[in-house]
């Protein structure tokens, strides 16, 4: 695990920010951006769309990713469930709560999950990438890590993370001996 730390900052933000393409995603919460304040009234007027209508996917979804920018992971990942029994098909939804697990020290959960994304839609490249850091990351196995990050790369090659994961494919194979 040591081997790879190179790398780890850059992967890591991956995970951290869960799916780059959220639905109606808030902005994490900054010195810069939306007060607490603006956070909590935009999370009680979702409630409140919810409490009349508790089957508004979008309004789900847009909680969910408040929840999870603020670091309610356990909140998130409720709203996070009841838009997946809505739209199961959703793998952005699925992704961000295998993140939230991840966050919560749920690393077999969110690989579980991850898994799942990756074999109801292997193009979707963050559950490929996600899929990687925990492999690799959590349980130190860079063998299994391997193929998820080349799939990454293949399915995101002009993305903000892919040179670092080029980076960290090379030097798993050149660990690995699987140059």
């Amino acid at each position: 695990m040591r081997r790879y730390a190179l790398c780890l900052a850059a992967i890591m933000i991956a995970l951290v920010i869960g799916c780059q393409s959220k639905q109606n995603a808030a902005p994490i919460p900054t010195g810069g951006g939306p007060s607490p304040l603006a956070f909590q009234q935009e999370i009680d007027t979702l409630n409140k769309i919810l409490a009349q209508d508790p089957k508004n996917l979008n309004a789900l979804i847009k909680l969910g990713n408040l929840y999870m920018d603020t670091e309610n992971f356990p909140k998130a990942v409720e709203n996070y469930e009841k838009a997946l029994a809505i739209d199961g098909k959703n793998m952005n939804v699925l992704v961000d709560m295998g993140t939230c697990y991840r966050r919560m020290g749920r690393s077999e959960k969110a690989l579980e999950i991850f898994r799942d994304a990756n074999k109801k839609d292997p193009n979707h490249a963050i559950g490929q990438l996600n899929t990687a850091v925990v492999l690799l990351y959590d349980y130190d196995k860079p063998e299994e890590a391997l193929p998820y990050f080349e799939a990454f790369v293949k399915l995101s090659p002009g993305s903000q993370q892919a040179e670092e994961v080029k980076a960290l494919i090379v030097e798993i194979k050149r660990q690995t001996g699987k140059q």
